[in-house]
């Protein structure tokens, strides 16, 4: 089964009847994708309940013109939870959201119990910027993002008495393993575990640090069985799951299959195994200069071009892509770091199709 129905399915059982399990943590960490602003307070001095938060959210139609796949599906799985025993009376606060012209970053505190909590770090959204630290992420550690989730911890939970589990999709995965990584030691004292469902890894120097090696036993990189996002950068000791979906749909959560649990176990299929060489191998033939340089001149392009979110490009990505590839526009350099980056997607998403069909 999907979330969905493991929602219908077991949402009238309290934590009590049924204990918090591995599907109900990769449904909190996908609900961060949700824009709660004007309804949470980014203190815990106003916790609020999800029933209460997402029937606000609802009401004034904050999900309205929002045509991303990963934040309708965190509204599906609140708009399901609302008025489920399971979920209602969760409590959300510490929300925090900066999104401008230099990071895309937010976060969310769901108190699971007076003893327990789950910090939920929101993955790439539809701001390009967002999409821009992910490609930053091949030259430069910390970016803002990650620096952001790193004080995000070490403000709310310094002195706060309780057991923290940290999680997040895609790109909140990361951040949800690099703050963990360099919380001052009384919060990385009260972490239990850290998730992350298909985020991109570590620069290899970063992956061999003693930071991670002390992170490593509580810290569970999840990836679907035909994953690509989680194939970006380097990690190890991958959990592999099912799903029965491939290429960039395999990357969505509501997609993946659970028992009454937990995730279900696969093997990774042979696409991602050959994408994760062809990634490896990309980034270490250029250095830093030179991947910085692409990152910088391909979203040059993308604001000359009035292209701010996801959404811009998806209403024509033909003609960007064409923009891009005219070494008019960029550097030759970048114009060739572009065209390999095109192929090996291309091939990634043919072999994926060719192996579910075969």
């Amino acid at each position: 089964m999907k979330l969905v129905e493991y929602i219908d399915k077991y949402g009238d059982l309290s934590f009590d009847e049924k204990e918090f399990n591995g599907v109900d943590k990769l449904i909190l960490a996908n609900i961060s994708y949700v824009n709660y602003r004007n309804i949470l307070s980014n203190s815990d001095k106003n916790k609020k309940r999800l029933e209460d938060a997402v029937t606000e959210f609802i009401h004034n139609k904050y999900d309205e013109e929002r045509n991303i796949m990963a934040i309708n599906g965190g509204i599906k799985l609140l708009k399901l939870m609302r008025h489920k025993k399971r979920y209602k009376d969760l409590l959300l606060y510490n929300y925090v959201r900066i999104v401008d012209d230099y990071e895309q970053f937010s976060a969310l505190t769901i108190e699971i119990n007076k003893d327990l909590v789950y910090v939920s770090f929101e993955g790439t959204d539809e701001a390009m910027i967002g999409w821009e630290e992910d490609f930053m992420m091949s030259y430069k550690f910390p970016v803002k993002s990650q620096k952001s989730a790193i004080k995000y911890l070490n403000k709310y939970f310094t002195f706060k008495k309780c057991n923290i589990i940290l999680g997040g999709h895609s790109k909140g995965g990361n951040l949800a393993l690099v703050s963990g990584m360099y919380a001052n030691f009384l919060v990385r004292n009260k972490i239990k575990e850290i998730y992350s469902y298909d985020g991109p890894g570590l620069l290899m120097k970063y992956l061999s640090s003693y930071r991670y090696r002390r992170v490593k036993k509580k810290y569970f990189h999840i990836i679907p069985n035909n994953s690509m996002i989680g194939m970006m950068l380097f990690s190890n000791d991958n959990r592999v799951i099912k799903t029965n979906y491939v290429g960039i749909l395999s990357h969505f959560a509501l997609n993946w299959q659970v028992d009454e649990n937990d995730l279900i176990n696969d093997t990774l299929r042979t696409s991602s195994i050959e994408l994760s060489i062809k990634i490896s191998n990309w980034i270490n033939k250029y250095n830093n200069k030179e991947k910085k340089q692409f990152v910088k001149e391909m979203f040059d392009v993308f604001r000359k071009n009035k292209v701010n979110t996801l959404l811009d490009f998806m209403e024509r990505p033909t003609a960007l892509i064409k923009i891009l590839s005219d070494s008019n526009k960029v550097s030759k350099q970048t114009s060739i770091m572009f065209r390999e980056f095109v192929a090996m997607t291309r091939t990634f998403l043919f072999s994926s199709v060719k192996e579910k069909i075969l």
